[in-house]
């Protein structure tokens, strides 16, 4: 598991989540970014944890971690990338590369991102294997939004609507 983007307030409290429910099992949880915070991730996170969480499971999460300061290439060769959570910056001169880069190291890792400003298509189109990547935005569990998507090949049909109807989320005029 990689979180790509650790340190920034969305990426660091998947990497969280992601760590507690992943180190029970044994998955290693890689912490990449290029802050050197990245380096003070687990210490970070057992201070968060420390008022509900036991020592003996912050100790296995934060042991679970494997903080990476740098890009893909700097990830261990012995590590396999085989889902990603990439919460990095809005920008897809960022973005893009990054995936590239997954791809080229792990071809059959998924990929999710955390955006709320890009659709899949304008993430994934034209990299190998978009069919196996999608977004996975943070929600709260009593949000009424979609809290994931993945691409498709053909767009989903829409129902008719006339120029005086209202999005389904939209208040009653």
């Amino acid at each position: 598991m990689l979180v790509a983007g650790c340190c920034g307030n969305v990426g660091f409290g998947k990497l969280g989540q992601l760590a507690r429910i992943l180190a029970r099992h044994g998955v290693p949880v890689i912490a990449l970014d290029l802050s050197p915070a990245v380096d003070q991730v687990a210490a970070k996170l057992a201070e968060q944890f420390a008022p509900r969480v036991s020592p003996a499971e912050i100790e296995a999460i934060t042991k679970a971690i494997i903080p990476i300061r740098g890009g893909i290439a700097d990830i261990p060769a012995e590590l396999k990338i085989g889902l990603v959570f990439e919460a990095v910056p809005e920008s897809l001169a960022i973005k893009k590369p990054l995936y590239a880069a997954i791809r080229a190291r792990d071809p059959d890792a998924l990929i999710f991102s955390a955006t709320s400003g890009f659709t899949t298509r304008h993430l994934f189109d034209g990299l190998p294997g978009a069919d196996r990547c999608g977004v996975l935005h943070p929600s709260s569990p009593t949000s009424p939004t979609s809290c994931g998507s993945c691409p498709s090949r053909a767009p989903s049909p829409a129902p008719p609507r006339s120029s005086r109807s209202r999005p389904s989320w939209a208040a009653p005029a």
